[in-house]
């Protein structure tokens, strides 16, 4: 499952997708990540998708907005969000620290 979201990650992925990629129904792929990795697969994939994005975001001059769309993020909006959750900035004061 692991395998699947790192090369689908970019895709619109659902928790059914990802339970099917190891074969379990979705109750005992929930039970599987929190067991192993104490986190949902959604939790999971957000995290992924922002590690993914933070490479973007010291390596390449993408706008924000192009760079959620490249990590999977279907708004933008949504993707900021979630990024400040995790690192307490916004992508765009992220990348002027990195600079």
């Amino acid at each position: 499952m692991l395998v699947y979201i790192h090369t689908y990650y970019a895709d619109d992925l659902s928790l059914k997708d990802i339970a099917d990629a190891g074969t379990m129904s979705i109750a005992q792929c929930n039970r599987c990540f929190n067991k192993i990795l104490n986190v949902t697969p959604y939790e999971y994939l957000i995290q992924y998708r922002l590690q993914k994005a933070t490479n973007l975001l010291k390596n390449a001059t993408l706008n924000v907005t192009e760079i959620s769309e490249i990590v999977g993020f279907n708004n933008v909006t949504h993707f900021i969000q979630a990024f400040k959750k995790v690192y307490g900035i916004s992508p765009k004061k992220y990348r002027m620290m990195e600079d």
